[in-house]
């Protein structure tokens, strides 16, 4: 009667401890192309620069506040130019003044390369210098605004060196 109350007690252990839930896996799959003004060249990359994504665990741990996101509807965009880039770049919010920006940019493994929360101003100067290879890398950003409501979304940028 032991060995079978333990060989049950092993059974739903294992269970319990195979029933891990399994994240997505975080893919960069493609850019928006826009010139050194900001115009888009090509097609765009429908799932970037937009304010309704749908984050997972390890991307909202990248913030520290979470707000709601039940929240009305809004016209707000993010725009990174030019993309692809060297290094030397812009990036750009359509926003109400009275809203805040946080953005992390990251490698594909989710290490914060550069943040900044609480931006005001639509126009953010970029230098990402600091990479030295061909690689894709993301922006994360949030809108927040003075109700405490969060639009979330995420663009991927091409840095290219030696372009």
């Amino acid at each position: 009667m032991k060995k079978i109350n333990l060989l049950i007690s092993l059974a739903i252990l294992l269970m319990v401890f195979s029933c891990k839930t399994k994240q997505e896996p975080i893919l960069f799959t493609g850019i928006t192309h826009m010139d050194k003004f900001g115009t888009m060249e090509g097609e765009a990359d429908t799932s970037d620069w937009r304010c309704d994504d749908k984050w997972n665990t390890n991307e909202k741990a990248l913030f520290t506040d979470s707000f709601s996101e039940t929240c009305k509807p809004v016209q707000y965009k993010a725009m990174f130019y030019p993309n692809p880039c060297r290094s030397k770049s812009t990036l750009y919010f359509i926003k109400d003044s009275n809203v805040r920006v946080s953005i992390r940019i990251v490698d594909k493994n989710l290490n914060v390369i550069m943040h900044s929360d609480s931006i005001r101003r639509p126009i953010i100067p970029i230098d990402l210098s600091s990479i030295t290879a061909d690689d894709t890398i993301r922006v994360y950003y949030k809108f927040i605004t003075k109700d405490k409501c969060e639009y979330k979304g995420h663009g991927d940028i091409f840095v290219n060196p030696y372009k």
